[in-house]
């Protein structure tokens, strides 16, 4: 399937909101239509971390009848940076009936903690460091990655990647993973 990705109108690890709410919808929605007029199967609607925006992506793919995941940045306290709980935020997206959830760009340390039966996806951080870092380097080689996912491939997940820090031999791992479990 190919996914559209339409990305936080700010930079997705900003805590406050600098535009406006009109300026906010309108950046959705014409992104979105753009999107959605070359016909992907559906728009990926990642590193989402605000609450308002997320309200403002699941209105407009259900009203349009627009196929979309919501993939969510969540704080080490199982909190998007909004300040609304994990659950919560959960709970909403599901009433659009969107084609998958998933988490992105979180630390494993953080993802570990998070109750997997609500999610169908992600893709984890590989970086060291910070995410306010210039620079971001490789923290999780490809084979600790494979490790690390290994156990979650068993949950109801759809699709898998990763994210900051990771390089295509971070996919390779992935790929091989996924033929040794599956192909048999």
């Amino acid at each position: 399937m190919v996914a559209a990705s339409n990305p936080p109108a700010e930079d997705c690890y900003q805590i406050k909101r600098t535009i406006s709410h009109n300026k906010l919808e309108y950046n959705h929605h014409k992104h979105i239509d753009l999107l959605w007029q070359e016909n992907p199967d559906f728009i990926l609607n990642e590193t989402q971390s605000h609450f308002d925006e997320i309200k403002i992506i699941c209105e407009f793919c259900s009203l349009n009848n627009i196929d979309f995941v919501v993939s969510l940045y969540l704080s080490g306290n199982w909190k998007i940076l909004s300040g609304e709980n994990y659950s919560e935020v959960i709970n909403f997206i599901h009433e659009y009936n969107p084609l998958a959830i998933s988490i992105n760009c979180v630390r494993p340390d953080t993802f570990n903690k998070i109750d997997l039966k609500y999610i169908n996806g992600f893709y984890l951080n590989c970086g060291f460091g910070s995410f306010t870092d210039k620079t971001i380097s490789c923290g999780i080689t490809p084979e600790e990655y494979k490790l690390l996912i290994r156990k979650y491939l068993l949950e109801n997940i759809y699709f898998i990647g990763s994210c900051c820090g990771s390089s295509p031999l971070h996919t390779k791992s992935i790929k091989e993973l996924l033929n040794e479990l599956y192909r048999n």
